[in-house]
């Protein structure tokens, strides 16, 4: 191979790593919106009566989800590691929503105090790792 022939291969080499790099940054608009419905859905278990408005975000929480997984099972690129990320980002929410819910509900119905920070609380792992991609990728979502 001449000179200028690697230097072709690694700026091309180098493209690609760019493009597949930005390609895995959708996953940083993915988690900021599942934190931010997770704010909503834990709000509305917590301090709205049961009733449609309770009923209705829980609907749109699971619609967003299942949207949600079906366009990321579409994403040409994954980064790397997705799936211990994303598993890890799962089930750190999971343990919070949880506890959200089950102590919520039988030690603090109704009451703001407990249902806001918690809320909020569920939605630090898909945050975090919305930041950590965007801080990875080099980009915004």
């Amino acid at each position: 191979m001449r000179e200028d022939e690697a230097r072709d291969a690694l700026e091309r080499a180098g493209s690609v790593e760019n493009r597949v790099r930005r390609g895995g940054r959708w996953l940083a608009g993915y988690c900021a919106l599942y934190g931010t419905g997770s704010i909503a859905v834990v709000l509305a278990v917590g301090l709205a009566p049961h009733g449609p408005l309770r009923t209705g975000v829980f609907a749109v929480f699971m619609v967003m989800v299942v949207v949600l997984v079906v366009w990321a099972a579409t994403r040409p690129v994954k980064p790397r590691g997705f799936a211990w990320l994303h598993t890890g980002m799962i089930a750190g929410w999971a343990v919070l929503y949880t506890v959200a819910l089950n102590v919520g509900l039988r030690a603090f119905p109704g009451d703001p105090a407990w249902w806001v920070p918690m809320a909020v609380a569920t939605a630090v792992p898909p945050w975090v790792l919305a930041a950590y991609m965007l801080r990875t990728s080099g980009g915004r979502a």
